[in-house]
Formats: C-alpha cells, sequence, structure tokens
C-alpha cells in the first residue's frame, strides 16, 4: 500500500494553551472515537450505550463470558495512515478500512508522528480482549438464537474449537460440509435448488455434520441458510442443524449492534435500512458464527486462512463412533457457482486430500470444473510394491483440445485478469480427479440425492481403504452407502477383518450395519469373547439405565471401576428372580475373571524399551481374581460344572447370539435384540425372558419417558411371544405343545439342575396372553383330565369318585383302537413327506424315558387296552380327581369344624376336636411341602415364591390361629380362656370358609370374579383412606362442638369414631345431637357416668353432619361404585384371559399335589419321606431298577430330550421363527401408512419428471436464441469428422459430375483420406496417453517406495492428541522445496524428563551447543551407536534429519535419541504342520509360521522386537531375554539346564534377513528407527514345542501365525517377512 508522501493526515504543531470548555470537548471527541473504533458510528447513540454498559457492571458473570474475555482477543489499528479516496471526506479514510474518528487516540498519535505511507495488518494492529460475543436474536425470525463471537485472525483453532464445544456445547461431528461458492446472490433452477436444499440437509441430519459457510445473507451462503430454515420449519428444532458461518468482521453489516464488552445476551440484530457497499447482514439461519477480525474492515477474505486451519483441526478430531473405530473426521467441499477465487478454493482442498463435490448447473465455477470433469477420463494403473503386492491407482486421462475451451469459459465468466493462472487451477484439480465427484440434476443419477453424492466423493477418496470406508458409513449410520459403495463383489474380507467395526456397530446401536457383518461372514463364536463382552458392558454410557442398575448392585472392590461378568450375572438375578440362570455363573472361567486384568490398559513402559520379545499371551490363569476360587461362592457352585463341554469348544461362548441378545435387551435396543433374537435359539423363551427383563427394569427408574420405552418394548416382546406360539401351534399341535414344556438350557437354572420352561417364563413375565393361547389351553386340558378322555362329563368323574367300580366303565385316551389307527396314518403321512423333523422317533424315545401316563401331548398308546389296575391308578392320579377329592375332604372338615364350634365345644378336648386337630395337622404338613417344593435354588425365593400367593398366606393365617386357639383352651388356670379360645376359633373358621372360594377357580365364570373380588378389595383400601380423612375430621370436629372440655382419656377416641362412622351408614344420633331430658351439664354427674351429658352447640352440629352426609353418601359412596365399576369392566373385557391364568395355576397345584387329600395326604407324605431318605442315603444302589423306579420323577409341565431330539426340535422351531418373520415383514408393507407412503412417492417422482420437462423445454428455447452452443470437446470432434466426410464426398461428387459434362476427363481429385488422418490422430492420443500412464506409474513407484507409516496420523504411543502435518507423497523427499512445510514440534514429556534411554532436548539448545551429541558416528560422549544402516545422514543445524524424508513431525515424539534408535526384531520361524504333523505345502512350496504379537497401542499384529539401550549388540540382547523369559516357565534345575542347551543350540543358527530403516509410525522428522531382524528357525519343531506363548504387559495377543503376503503387518515387518521366505524357499 502506498500514498502520496506530500499527504500527512496529521500537521505536527508546537503546543499551546488549550481552553477548559476546548479541552473537555477534546476529551468527549476522543471518548467518542474509541466508541466508534469498538464498532459505532459517527453520530449514533452507540456511545452512550457503551459508556452505560461499562458502568452497569454484571453482579453475575457466566463462565463463558469470563473464559471469552481470557482467551479470545479483538484486533485494533495502531496506526492511521490515509487512504486516497476518489471523492475525499472530511472524515479521513485509513488503509485498515476505517475513517479518522473511529481511531483510538494512540493510533491517530503513531500516525501523527510517522508519516510513512506503508501499512501492514500484522505490523500496523494489536490484539486486545475481544468486545462481541454471546447470542443474537434476528429481529423478525421468530425467536430463533445464534451464538456469535468477534476473533482474532491469529487464534488458534484449539482455543476455538474448545469454545465450541465447552461452551456452546456442539456435539462432536461425524463429518464436515464445507460449502464454497458466490459470495454475491444469484439463482438456481427450482429444481437444482429443490434438490439441493434436501440433499444437503440430509447428508447434515443423517450423519451429524457441520456446515461450514462464509455465514452472510448473499450468494451461496443464502442459499445454505434457506436450506436449514426449511428444515426447522418441516421437522422443528428435534434434529438441529449445525450450521457455522464464518465471515470477515469488517463485512458485517450493522456490526455496531453487535459491540458490548460484556457480551450479548442476546442482542437484537436486524438489517441495515440502507445497503452499504462491501458489507452483507449475517444470515438468521446459521446457529453460529465466528467473526474474523485482523483490524482492517470492507476487505474480503479475512477469515480464509482461519477458516482452513479450523476446517484442519476439525479434520484431526476422532468420530463420535468412540472405540478403536472412530476415524479422523472426514470433510468435503460443495462448490456452488462461484468465482475465480472458488477456483483457488477448490485447488487447494483437492491438493491436501479434501474431496469436491461439485453441483452441475449452479452457474460459474461450478460449471467450469463439472465441464472439465466431463471431458476428462481416468484409467487405472497396477503398480507392485516392494513386497510384490499390485496397487490399483487412478490415472486422469484428458485431451488437450479441453483447454482452449476451458479457456474460452473461464474468460467469458472472469476476463482475461490472471487466465493463464486460472486455467492452471483447473489442470491441478483434475491432477486428482478421483476427488472431484460432479453431481447432475439431469444425469444417469439423477434420482440420487446430493447427500449421496458427497458421502460418494469422500469414499472415493478411500477406495484403496475398505475399512475405512466403511469405518465411515458407520459414523455416518447409512447402511445404503456402505451396500452400494463397500460391499460389492470385488471386496473380500478376511475373517476377522470387520470385528472391530462389529464391535462399534453394536455399542453404538446400529442394527442394519451388524445384520450386514453377519451377511459378509462375521462368525458371532468367533467374534464375541469374554474381553469383548466385557467391553460392552464397560463401554456402555453412564447415564444410561444398565449402567446405572450395574453400580447399584455391585459391590465394593479394588476393580471398582470395571463391570465383571459377576456383577452382570448378578443383576440378571434380581431382573428374574432365579429362572435365568446366567451363563457367567454356571462356569468357573466366568465367575473368576477378572475384568481390570482384561481391560486395564497397559503402556509402555518408561525405561525406553518397546515390546517385550517373549512377555506374550498370559494363560486363564493371569484371568483368575487373586483372591481365587477358594473365595467365590460362586466359583464354588459353578465348579461342579466344569465338566460340560469346555473342552470341546475354542470359542467362549457356545451361543453368542443370547450373551448379545440379553445385553441388547438390557440396553433397550429394540431392532437390535430383534436381529440377534433371530440369530438364536429358543426364540419362544426368549421373547419371554426379555419381556421378564424388561418389566423389572421398569420399576427400577424415574424416568417416566424412559418408563415408556421400556413398557413399549416389553410388549412388543410380548408380541413376539405370541406370535410365535401363534406360528409354531398352526404348523404342529404336539410339537407346540412338546415346546412349550421342554427345558430351555439357554434361559434355564442349571444350579438346581431344573431348567425353566416357555410356560414357567410366561408366567413369570405376568404375559397372560401366552398362557391364555389354545396352545397353552390344550396343553392344560390334558394335564387337567391326564389320560381320562376329554369328552368325559364331569357328571360321571364325580360319579365315579363315590363310587370307585365305575371307573372301569371310563374311557382313556389311547385306550381305543381308532385312536391307534389315526396315529399310525398320521406317522405314515409323516414318513412319506420325508419331514426333516421326526416326532414320532422322538415320543417313541420318549415312552422308554418316562411313564406314558404323564403325557401331556395326548400321544397314542401302542397298545389296545388298559388293565383295569392302570385304569385306577390313571383316574386316580388325573388332577381333576385330585382336586374333586381335595373339595370333597375340605367340605367334610368345614362341617367337622362347625359342628365342634356349634355344638358341644368345653375345656375338654372331645374326640372329634382330636380329629380336627389332626386334620389341620395335616394341612400344616402340606403347606410345609409346598414350600420346600418351589422350584427355586436358595430358601429365600422358596419363601418369596410361597409368599407371593395370596392364598398360601390365608393358608398360613389360618393353621397358625387355629392352634393358638387351641392353646388358649387348654391354658391351665385361665377363667376367660375358654371363651377366648372360642372366639377365635370361631374367626378361624370364618377364615377356613373364605378359603373355599379358591376352589371357585376352577369354574371359568366364577374364577374372574374372584379377581374382581381381588381388584375391588384393593380399591377398597384406598378409598378408606379417603374416607378416613372425613371421618377423622368430622368426628373431631363434631366432638369439639357437642362436648367440649372433655376429660383426656381412653374413651376420647371411640367417642370421636363412634358416631361418625355410623353416622355414615345412616344411624344419624339426633336424639343425641338435639339432646334430652335426661341429661346433665353437671361435671361431676356425667363423668361419674350417672348421667348423659346434654350437647351444646346442636344447631351448628346439625348443619355440620348435614354436609358430612351430602360428602359421604352421595359424594365418597359414587366414587366407590365407579371405581369398582371401572375394575369389573377392566376385569370383565378379559375375563377368558384372567381365568386362563388362573386355570394354569389351579392345574399346576394340583398336578403337583399327592394323590390322597388331608388328612390321609400324611401317607403320602411318608412315601416322600421315604425316597427323599433313598435319595440321598442309598446312592450305591441306585442302579437297581426298583430303586429306579421308586426315584423316577414325572413332571408334565417340564420335559428333558436328549441332545438329537433337542436339536429337531430347535430346526423346527427356527423353520417356524422365519416364517413368523416373513409374515410379519410382508404384513409391513401391506399397511396402509406403507401404501400411502409409497403413493406419496410416486407423485414426487412424476412431479420431478413433470419439472424435469418443463426445465428442458426451457432450456432449448433458451439454446435457440442463444448466439453459440457450447458443445464438448468429444462431441465437437465427431461434427468435425462428419463435416469432413461430407467436404469430401461433395468434392468427389462434383469431379464426377464435370467428368460427365466435359468430353475430356480431368484427372482425378486429390481426395484425402479421413479415416487415415482419424486413426492417425488417434494413435498420437494414445501416444501420448501411455505416455501420461507411463509417467504417472513411475511417479507412483517412487511413491510406494517412500515411508507411509511414518506419516500417518494420529500419533501413536501417546495419551495426548497429535497430529502431523499432512506430507504428500510428491513433497516428501527433503529436496523437493517446499516453503509452505510447517511441522508439529512434538517430543513426549516422559522423554523430556530425561530417563536412562533419552538424549537431552537439543531444540531447546543454541544451535552452537548442539555438539554435545556425535552423529553419524559411535558416540563416545554419551555411549550410543548413532551410525546409520542407510549410511551418512544430513544435519540441520546440529538436528539430524530423516534419511527417508519429511514425516511432519519434528522433535523425537515417543523415541529417545536423536537421529537412529536402533532396534532389534526376532523372525522365530518353523514350517506350519497339519493335524499328522505332516509339513504343509502351497504351490509346491513349503509354508512358514512365525511368532506374531498383537500391539496394545495400534493393534496391529506385528514381529516382537525391543529397542536396543547404547551400545548393546542386537544378538545378545535378544538371545539373553528370550532365554529369560521362557525358562521361566519351567520348574526344576534339570529341566532349565537341558532348555538351556537347546536354546543355545537354537541361538548359534540366526540368520541376519534385514538390517535398515523401519516404517514405524512413531519415526520424525529428526528421530527414526532402523532395525535389524535376525530369523531363528527351528526346521524339527522340537525345540519351541515345549514352550507355551504368553503376553506380557504391554501387548494383547500372541499366536504363531502364518507367512504369507494377504497378512498386514505393523511397519516393514511384511518386507522382512518377505525376505524369511526367500531365504527358505518358502511360499509367501
Amino acid at each position: 500500500m502506498s500514498v502520496d508522501n506530500k499527504i500527512c493526515p496529521i500537521e505536527l504543531v508546537e503546543p499551546r494553551p488549550v481552553p477548559l470548555e476546548q479541552h473537555k470537548a477534546k476529551n468527549l471527541a476522543v471518548q467518542q472515537m474509541t466508541a466508534l473504533q469498538l464498532g459505532a458510528k459517527p453520530g449514533s447513540r452507540r456511545t452512550s450505550v457503551y459508556q452505560e454498559a461499562e458502568q452497569q457492571q454484571p453482579q453475575y458473570e457466566s463462565e463463558e463470558a469470563k473464559w471469552i474475555k481470557q482467551s479470545i482477543n479483538k484486533r485494533l489499528c495502531t496506526k492511521f495512515v490515509q487512504k486516497v479516496e476518489k471523492q475525499p471526506k472530511n472524515d479521513l479514510l485509513c488503509h485498515c478500512g476505517y475513517r479518522w474518528s473511529q481511531h483510538t487516540l494512540e493510533a491517530r498519535e503513531s500516525g501523527a508522528k510517522d508519516c510513512t505511507s506503508d501499512w501492514r495488518a500484522n505490523t500496523n494492529t494489536k490484539t486486545v480482549p475481544t468486545d462481541a460475543f454471546g447470542e443474537i436474536e434476528f429481529s423478525g425470525f421468530g425467536q430463533r438464537t445464534s451464538k456469535f463471537v468477534r476473533v482474532d485472525q491469529n487464534t488458534e483453532s484449539d482455543v476455538i474449537l474448545r469454545l465450541m464445544k465447552d461452551f456452546w456445547d456442539l456435539e462432536q461431528p461425524n463429518l464436515l460440509i464445507s460449502v464454497t461458492g458466490g459470495a454475491k446472490n444469484f439463482s438456481m433452477r427450482p429444481r437444482l435448488k429443490e434438490v439441493f436444499n434436501r440433499g444437503l440437509m440430509k447428508a447434515a441430519e443423517s450423519t451429524g455434520a457441520w456446515i461450514i459457510t462464509g455465514g452472510t445473507n448473499a450468494g451461496v451462503m443464502k442459499h445454505v441458510g434457506s436450506a436449514v430454515r426449511i428444515h426447522h420449519v418441516t421437522k422443528g428444532n428435534k434434529n438441529k442443524i449445525v450450521a457455522i458461518g464464518i465471515a470477515s468482521w469488517g463485512c458485517i453489516g450493522n456490526k455496531d449492534l453487535l459491540v458490548n464488552p460484556n457480551g450479548c445476551w442476546p442482542v437484537q440484530y436486524r438489517e441495515s435500512e440502507k445497503a452499504i457497499r462491501k458489507e452483507s447482514p449475517l444470515d438468521p439461519n446459521h446457529s453460529h458464527f465466528i467473526l474474523v477480525d485482523n483490524g482492517t474492515q470492507h476487505q474480503f477474505g479475512v477469515e480464509i486462512s482461519l477458516r482452513a486451519q479450523l476446517e484442519a483441526a476439525i479434520g484431526r478430531m476422532q468420530t463420535a463412533t468412540g472405540g478403536k473405530d472412530a476415524v479422523s473426521i472426514p470433510g468435503v467441499i460443495v462448490v456452488l457457482e462461484g468465482g475465480p477465487n472458488t477456483l483457488q478454493t477448490v485447488k487447494s482442498a483437492i491438493q491436501i486430500g479434501t474431496p469436491a463435490v461439485i453441483v452441475e448447473g449452479s452457474g460459474r465455477a461450478a460449471d467450469i470444473l463439472s465441464y472439465a470433469y466431463e471431458n476428462s477420463s481416468e484409467e487405472e494403473v497396477i503398480v507392485s510394491d516392494k513386497l510384490g503386492i499390485k496397487h490399483t491407482r487412478i490415472v486422469p486421462i484428458f485431451d488437450n483440445a479441453l483447454w482452449p475451451e476451458v479457456e474460452k469459459r473461464i474468460e467469458a465468466d472472469f476476463g482475461t485478469l490472471d487466465l493463464d493462472r486460472r486455467v492452471e487451477w483447473v489442470k491441478e484439480c483434475l491432477e486428482k480427479r478421483n476427488h472431484m465427484t460432479v453431481f447432475r440434476l439431469d444425469g444417469s443419477d439423477s434420482s440420487k440425492d446430493i447427500d449421496l453424492a458427497i458421502l460418494q466423493a469422500l469414499l472415493k477418496v478411500n477406495k484403496d481403504h475398505p475399512l475405512d470406508q466403511l469405518r465411515l458409513a458407520l459414523a455416518w449410520n447409512r447402511i445404503d452407502v456402505a451396500k452400494s459403495e463397500i460391499f460389492t463383489d470385488d471386496v473380500r474380507w478376511e475373517p476377522g477383518e470387520l470385528d472391530e467395526v462389529m464391535h462399534t456397530a453394536i455399542l453404538n446401536n446400529r442394527p442394519d450395519f451388524v445384520k450386514l457383518f453377519l451377511e459378509n461372514g462375521v462368525n458371532l463364536r468367533e467374534f464375541l469373547s469374554i474381553k469383548r463382552l466385557l467391553q460392552l458392558y464397560n463401554e456402555i454410557p453412564k447415564s444410561c439405565l444398565l449402567s446405572q442398575m450395574l453400580k447399584r448392585r455391585r459391590k465394593k472392590k479394588k476393580n471398582h471401576h470395571f463391570v465383571s461378568l459377576l456383577d452382570v450375572a448378578r443383576l440378571i438375578e434380581d431382573l428374574t428372580a432365579d429362572f435365568y440362570q446366567p451363563l457367567y455363573l454356571r462356569r468357573k472361567k466366568y465367575v473368576c475373571v477378572n475384568a481390570r486384568n482384561l481391560l486395564d490398559p497397559q503402556y509402555v513402559g518408561v525405561d525406553g524399551d518397546d515390546i517385550s520379545v517373549f512377555s506374550m499371551v498370559t494363560d486363564m490363569g493371569s484371568l483368575i481374581a487373586n483372591d481365587g476360587i477358594a473365595d467365590n461362592p460362586e466359583a464354588k457352585k459353578a465348579s461342579k460344572y466344569e465338566q460340560d463341554l469346555e473342552e470341546q469348544h475354542n470359542h467362549d461362548f457356545d451361543e453368542p447370539a443370547r450373551e448379545l441378545f440379553v445385553w441388547s435387551v438390557l440396553m433397550g435396543f429394540k431392532d437390535l435384540s430383534m436381529l440377534f433374537w433371530e440369530e438364536g435359539k429358543e426364540a419362544t423363551a426368549a421373547a419371554l425372558t426379555a419381556q421378564m427383563f424388561l418389566k423389572n427394569m421398569i420399576d427400577m427408574t424415574d424416568d417416566a419417558d424412559l418408563k415408556e420405552e421400556l413398557r413399549d418394548l416389553a410388549s412388543h416382546f410380548e408380541t413376539l411371544s405370541l406370535g410365535m406360539l401363534s406360528q409354531c401351534h398352526a404348523a404342529d399341535e404336539q410339537k407346540t405343545a412338546l415346546m412349550l414344556v421342554r427345558e430351555t438350557p439357554n434361559f434355564g437354572d442349571y444350579l438346581i439342575e431344573r431348567m425353566a420352561t416357555a410356560i414357567m417364563l410366561a408366567v413369570e413375565a405376568d404375559n397372560k396372553r401366552f398362557i391364555a393361547h389354545a396352545a397353552c389351553q390344550t396343553l392344560f386340558n390334558n394335564i387337567w383330565t391326564g389320560r381320562i378322555n376329554k369328552d368325559t362329563a364331569y357328571t360321571k368323574l364325580w360319579i365315579c369318585t363315590f363310587c370307585p367300580v365305575l371307573v372301569l366303565l371310563l374311557t382313556f385316551r389311547g385306550d381305543t383302537r381308532e385312536e391307534l389307527l389315526m396315529a399310525e396314518r398320521t406317522k405314515h403321512q409323516e414318513n412319506l413327506e420325508n419331514k426333516s423333523i421326526r416326532f414320532d422317533e422322538m415320543q417313541q424315545q420318549q415312552r422308554a424315558k418316562y411313564d406314558l401316563h404323564d403325557q401331556p401331548t395326548g400321544a397314542p398308546r401302542m397298545k389296545l387296552h388298559y388293565r383295569w389296575w392302570e385304569k385306577v391308578a390313571l383316574f386316580y392320579r388325573a388332577p381333576v380327581i385330585i382336586y374333586m377329592h381335595c373339595c370333597i375332604t375340605y367340605v367334610a372338615f368345614l362341617l367337622l369344624f362347625s359342628v365342634v364350634i356349634l355344638t358341644d365345644f368345653n375345656s375338654d378336648l372331645s374326640v372329634l376336636e382330636f380329629i380336627l386337630i389332626g386334620w389341620v395337622a395335616t394341612l400344616l404338613l402340606e403347606e410345609l411341602r409346598q414350600l420346600f417344593s418351589c422350584e427355586a435354588s436358595s430358601f429365600r425365593l422358596k419363601l418369596k415364591l410361597y409368599i407371593f400367593d395370596f392364598w398360601n398366606i390365608l393358608d398360613v393365617i389360618t393353621i397358625v390361629t387355629f392352634f393358638v386357639g387351641i392353646a388358649v383352651k387348654l391354658s391351665p388356670n385361665c377363667g376367660q380362656c375358654l371363651e377366648v379360645s372360642r372366639v377365635i376359633l370361631a374367626l378361624n373358621l370364618m377364615m377356613f370358609y373364605f378359603r373355599i372360594l379358591d376352589i371357585f377357580s376352577v369354574h371359568k365364570e366364577l374364577g374372574p370374579k374372584l379377581v374382581m373380588i381381588g381388584r375391588m378389595i384393593l380399591d377398597l383400601c384406598y378409598f378408606v383412606i379417603i374416607l378416613f380423612v372425613f371421618i377423622l375430621g368430622y368426628g373431631v370436629a363434631s366432638q369439639a362442638i357437642l362436648y367440649p372440655n372433655n376429660p383426656l382419656r381412653w374413651e376420647l377416641i371411640r367417642d370421636v369414631l363412634h358416631m361418625s362412622y355410623w353416622q355414615m351408614y345412616g344411624e344419624l344420633f339426633l336424639e343425641d345431637i338435639e339432646g334430652s331430658n335426661e341429661c346433665t351439664n353437671d361435671i361431676a354427674v356425667w363423668s361419674a357416668g350417672t348421667m348423659a351429658r346434654c350437647p351444646s352447640n346442636s344447631w351448628v352440629a346439625s348443619v355440620l353432619l348435614g354436609f358430612y352426609i351430602l360428602i359421604t353418601n352421595v359424594l365418597m359412596l359414587n366414587l366407590l361404585i365407579a371405581m369398582f365399576s371401572n375394575t369389573f369392566n377392566a376385569v370383565q373385557e378379559k375375563t377368558d384371559m384372567y381365568w386362563c391364568f388362573q386355570r394354569y395355576t389351579m392345574t399346576k397345584e394340583y398336578y403337583q399335589r399327592p394323590v390322597l387329600a388331608p388328612p390321609f395326604v400324611v401317607i403320602s407324605h411318608a412315601y416322600l419321606l421315604f425316597r427323599m431318605v433313598i435319595r440321598g442315603c442309598c446312592k450305591c444302589c441306585h442302579d437297581s431298577s426298583f430303586v429306579k423306579w421308586l426315584l423316577r420323577e414325572e413332571n408334565a409341565f417340564r420335559r428333558q430330550f436328549i441332545d438329537s431330539e433337542v436339536k429337531q426340535l430347535n430346526i423346527w422351531e427356527n423353520q417356524n421363527l422365519a416364517e413368523y418373520v416373513r409374515f410379519t415383514r410382508a404384513n409391513l408393507l401391506t399397511t396402509l401408512e406403507n401404501k400411502v407412503r409409497e403413493t406419496n412417492e410416486r407423485v414426487d417422482s412424476i412431479g420431478h419428471k413433470v419439472e424435469e420437462i418443463a426445465e428442458t423445454s426451457f432450456l432449448m428455447q433458451s439454446t435457440k436464441s442463444s448466439s453459440e452452443a457450447k458443445l464438448p470437446p468429444a462431441l465437437e470432434d465427431r461434427l468435425s469428422y462428419l463435416e469432413q466426410q461430407m467436404q469430401r464426398v461433395s468434392r468427389g461428387l462434383d469431379w464426377i459430375i464435370d467428368a460427365m459434362a466435359v468430353k475430356g476427363s480431368k484427372p482425378a481429385p486429390n481426395l484425402p483420406d479421413i479415416d487415415t488422418m482419424r486413426n492417425e490422430a488417434k494413435k498420437k492420443r494414445e501416444a501420448i496417453k501411455e505416455e501420461k500412464k507411463e509417467a504417472f506409474k513411475s511417479m507412483l513407484q517412487r511413491q510406494l517406495d517412500l515411508h507411509v507409516k511414518s506419516r500417518t496420523s494420529r500419533y501413536p504411543g501417546t495419551s495426548t492428541f497429535v497430529f502431523r502435518f499432512n506430507v504428500p507423497d510428491e513433497k516428501v523427499d527433503w529436496q523437493d522445496k517446499w516453503e509452505e512445510y510447517e511441522p508439529v514440534v512434538f517430543t513426549d514429556p516422559v522423554v523430556l524428563g530425561r530417563p536412562s534411554y533419552a538424549d537431552p532436548d537439543l531444540l531447546s539448545m543454541p544451535v552452537e551447543e548442539r555438539n554435545v551429541i556425535l552423529f553419524n558416528r559411535n558416540d563416545t560422549l554419551n555411549g550410543v551407536r548413532r551410525q546409520s544402516y542407510l549410511g551418512e545422514y544430513k544435519l540441520n543445524d546440529g538436528i539430524p534429519l530423516n534419511p527417508k524424508g519429511r514425516t511432519g513431525l519434528c522433535g523425537r515424539g515417543v523415541l529417545g535419541r536423536w537421529g537412529p534408535n536402533h532396534a532389534g526384531d526376532p523372525i522365530i520361524t518353523r514350517w506350519l504342520r497339519n493335524e499328522k504333523e505332516a509339513i504343509v505345502s502351497e504351490g509346491g512350496k513349503k509354508v512358514l509360521e512365525f511368532i506374531s504379537i498383537q500391539r496394545s497401542d495400534t493393534k496391529d499384529w506385528a514381529i516382537p522386537g525391543a529397542l536396543l539401550s547404547g551400545n548393546q549388540d542386537v544378538y545378545e540382547c535378544l538371545k539373553a531375554e528370550f532365554t529369560e523369559e521362557a525358562l521361566d516357565n519351567f520348574e526344576g534345575e534339570r529341566r532349565k539346564d537341558e532348555l538351556q542347551e537347546q536354546l543355545n543350540y537354537f541361538f548359534k543358527n540366526g540368520t541376519e534377513v534385514y538390517a535398515g530403516y523401519s516404517d514405524d509410525p512413531r519415526n520424525t522428522d529428526n528421530a527414526w528407527i532402523e532395525t535389524k531382524a535376525v530369523n531363528y528357525h527351528d526346521d524339527s519343531g522340537q525345540i519351541l514345542k515345549h514352550f507355551t506363548l504368553r503376553a506380557g504387559d504391554t501387548v494383547d495377543l500372541v499366536r504363531w501365525q502364518k507367512v504369507t503376503s494377504r497378512q498386514v503387518l505393523y511397519g516393514t515387518h511384511g518386507t522382512i517377512l518377505q525376505k524369511v521366505a526367500e531365504l527358505h524357499n518358502a511360499a509367501f
């Protein structure tokens, strides 16, 4: 910048006295100018407002305001330098853009002292705390507020990111969309605008992206704001889009409104009434604004540098998926219209690897780029790296004829200024054509929205890394992109390659991705290990319900910050009441797993050593807690089941789908739990278990919304279980009955050796609809009637009960020839159909295992008739007959009790009373039998299940009351005891009569009435609580009014409640209220009780009584009636369901009861006691046939099957599950909602087609009126060819006509051969193309030889986030000049602490003092060998330079030495052998295997190695470390000596295979790793077989691994293995 030297804005004169008035005026002017410099305009009232703001400091200042004042600055001009104007004004203009009056006194004085014309923003400005921040509320746009801040252009990106995350509460994005283009207003076609708006918002919403624009209400920013506004209008604020505007502070209109040193909370912002040149208002639809200030005004582009740095910083952050699969946040630039600067912006973005999406048809720069893209092509080039692995790269190909047309278009749109430079920008964009994606509205893919184009552009950049593509799609939650772009036919996934992304998908509730991974080879058994399941339970959000439940359930222990499987098991027990015994309590290896040993990360020690050579994989003992099994009661229980299938399986879980299903249900993930429900076994039992979990989880939270979600999910699983039951019942009733009563090992109880069934799970889950299903009721009918024919009338059964001889006349199932023939026909039909499930054979095996009498399915008996004693036995063992006997005996008991209490009841016990006592004693024994026969693993749970039944509680009360009454009667020397006993026993008899109501439960009409009574009693209890308030209130008030000054005595309570209670029923006691003649007011008389007391104020009490009767008899009574009516209606609507549920209880109770009823039940009790003694004391005789018959257990509610039968039943159930799922999904497609959606989509499609036709017609008309139509070069070339052909034909026809007209023939014209010319031109183009391909191929080959992993971000081995400066392949070599190279400086604080392995920090020393280290030689000063295997390396100011080139990071990182850090890598190999110990061969070559480790820091597989200290010899280091680690595994000196000799022999044969540079992620510009790799080969395999591989603290896993080029390894380890394979002539 320059101004005329003759013009000086301030004239220097001698100071002279200033009058007081002028002095005050001057001070006032200075204050106004200061305010104007801060943003106010001349003549505005902003000055006074600003002063008021300064004077009125707020009493409370938010943390955000404090932090912004301390951390963020703005810029002020410090020197006024006049700028010449075409139309000068009185208020002079500075080069900074501000007027003389807007400058501070300091700036004006500085300009007065120095009149030079040079003004620079970086030298003539200073930073001061910012005074513009807070919230903006846009006037006229509702209550929409946005955050804003004014920042200095040199503000660090980390500061802005902290503001955005910590104070603006922005969630971490998964994508960064930077929209660039025209800054001036432009119009788009309506359909293109609609597609752009919809696609941009869809991309932002589905991926959780941040959108960054220029922020002003003009040009492309206005279009983005319009898209955000439309999105908010249609979808509300539920999914708010983050749109960040980064604008230049000096170009913002009405910016003075934003200035307030205390912040604006909020400020009312509006557009200027008069448009000001070079100023634009803020767009009201952006959510956040960052206003960049460099001290100037009306200068565009101030924000470009900070915006680029901020976008780069966001790109270094990790996606919100978290875990190992979190990737750097990808960024994409969307180009819409734009000027020449847009071409430069796109070029710069593409050069640093950011893909660009060009919106074709938007105009100017975007159309130029899309034209160049469309008229170029690309081809694949295959190059091989050092390992011989082929890599495919894309080569851009374009015709030279393209550039003149591009030049014409640029000239037409932007003029001739910098024309060549702008054309060069387009060329540079096409050099990385794969980074460009053109979105065409009317192209072949016009049906796709722009969101898909954005995501495809990002995936196209990572085309060679499908796993990175998958991580991006997972972070965006775009399953459509994953299916169409990633999981293609040409992509093959290695086993285990998808495990980590599978883990992330499960943790982030991505069911579609989980299903996709399962379909593409993920094996759940291989995937789910103990460690991974622990990670799932420990990585859940702390705010979720499962985390809170585990926190409440766990006990205090040392590793309290890790959830163990034992904690999960105890929580599941709480949720299921012991019905579902988790797998983690069944086996010792789960109970005793120490979560901390598995999950606590162990980092590399500070001693400088890398991963230890043979401190590798740990055995099971390291996973066991220190206290062992002896102190763990759960482990004691599980140890008795340790012999199950442990040795037969190599996987941690036999049914991993079940474990993941349980985790998903506990997390409340509906779709994910549905997926694993479909993948697992025993679908019906699984759905019932999930319902049980969820219903109990509802009571563990107070969040109403979460309760509703859990309730809906529980209802969903209830529907699933019911649907599965209906599907199975429709397929086969008999098999469904077997499914209901079979034991479910996956959802049962192992500890009591009695697993739960589907029926038991349904009852525990209170699934009444399931129990009421026809399948369950048919089962209960069969069990209830036993083997008696179901058509037998109850009248016949009652008659047979009283006349047992008639039992022989009854018919029993399986006792007729017709049933037998029907069964045979059914069996024959199944054999003909060749069904895969042969349940006829299963039933035959069941009959051999169990007695047929208890078959619940009604399977036919394979003989014609029962014998007479079998009929009698079957009759009396039927639950219905047991029920009838119990009814008869109970009625007899009540009659006996009534006779005793009504007739001869005296102090002596009669014979009837002795019988009665004995009878009640048998009832007591029966209750004890029921208590101890409850199916639970502990007495506490047995007691809990027993008292859960109301009738059991009533039984206990009646029996206890009876014996209390008898005891009172027999009490000696008690005169009133007989009467007390009579009263107690009379009340007891009443309760025994109440007990008979339970018998009515079997009746279909009376049973539900009992439920109504129970519900109404509960309603009555609540009603009485409310009523008691009125009774007590009225009673106290009435007593105080009628009889004041009562003495304090117990009778006062009776007086208060007596009248008020009975008055409610109509006994008004009016004579007591109004008084009578026989009363007195004498205290002595009425206190003695000789005469009643006269009431006072009887009229007040009468009025009060009227209101009381009105409330109680009218209001409260009707309330009670309404409550009863509601209860009645609720039960009446589901009468059948309640009765069916009661029927199950009755059926099971009488099925489990002994055959004999009380009082004869004592005989059955004696038999049961005898069996228990035999089972416990005579174990040696259990093989006896008599003992087996005696101890046999028959249970129609639970069946055990052999493994083949279970497998067949599971297959059948899974077939029905698949059919049910298919049917359910088909129904969803036919729903009205789905049909409406399809119709809407079709209408939208037709509408788009109509708009497309209209736009095409308009464009055709525009083309006709245009003077020149620009065609693509390819089409223009074709037209030129046709034109030349026509010219050739025309000349030939002319010659023929002339020859025919003139007698003398003319010589034939020299017609050019167009095809020959065209072929020659084509050959030239092909030659140029091949030349370009070869040049590009050689460049790629050179790039593959560069170090790659040394340039990867993020830098490993440190807890802080350190990202390298991005170094492209063409800028790696130090010989390539690169002025923009600014590497990140980083040395780990541990290294700076100068441990023994670390050098001093040379960067902190002056250059002349850096000679304390001797490079390129054996450093005798420090005892370190600093020679490089690569030869002499260069130094820069005493600092060594990486001989392989730039890495993007200077310093030492986590490496201790400057220059080469020497390491040793032992490659321990042997021949790969099969099961027969034969060496495996591939392609005629033997196959090697080597010991590999999985690093804890990067999770890469690698060769074990160690960094050397000082001048340590690599051979001795490897030998010593391996020998020490190996011998520690063995006991006994003799054995160690033998192994020592073998190891000495083994290490004598080491062969050096590599010595050189290691492409390691820890390398920097000044420190790098060089390694010497030594191969130790056990040719016979006899030495290494004695050693067990173990992992130390710094590695995750260790294993023998096949030597192959397909295995991706850490650093340059793949190259080393190739050399090992070549050494042994092995396959690779």
